[in-house]
């Protein structure tokens, strides 16, 4: 089996939507947790800036990663949340193993 890829999505959103984002992600990850592939996320806030949310997601790989993407781009979910950001995302995403 390949290296996990931990992929890291950095999200400004709009000073008026950053509340009602965060209150909602309980639920929404309800869904993330149960997709195959899926293997760990931490969500958190800038220290300085409350509206910056750095999603850090762990997966067994690019390819369940892109899955899950396109199954929440088909919900809509994807354009729901273009809505809420000030600015583009800012994703990164590879191999995670360091050192054996």
């Amino acid at each position: 089996m390949a290296d996990p890829v931990t992929i890291t999505l950095l999200m400004n959103l709009k000073p008026e939507a950053a509340d009602g984002f965060c209150k909602g992600l309980p639920e929404m990850l309800k869904d993330t947790k149960k997709f195959k592939g899926f293997r760990n996320i931490k969500i958190v806030k800038h220290k300085t800036n409350a509206n910056q949310i750095i999603f850090i997601e762990e997966w067994d790989s690019e390819e369940d990663y892109g899955v899950y993407i396109k199954w929440r781009t088909d919900r809509g979910d994807m354009n729901m949340m273009g809505q809420l950001l000030a600015s583009p995302p800012q994703m990164e995403g590879g191999p995670t193993r360091v050192a054996n």
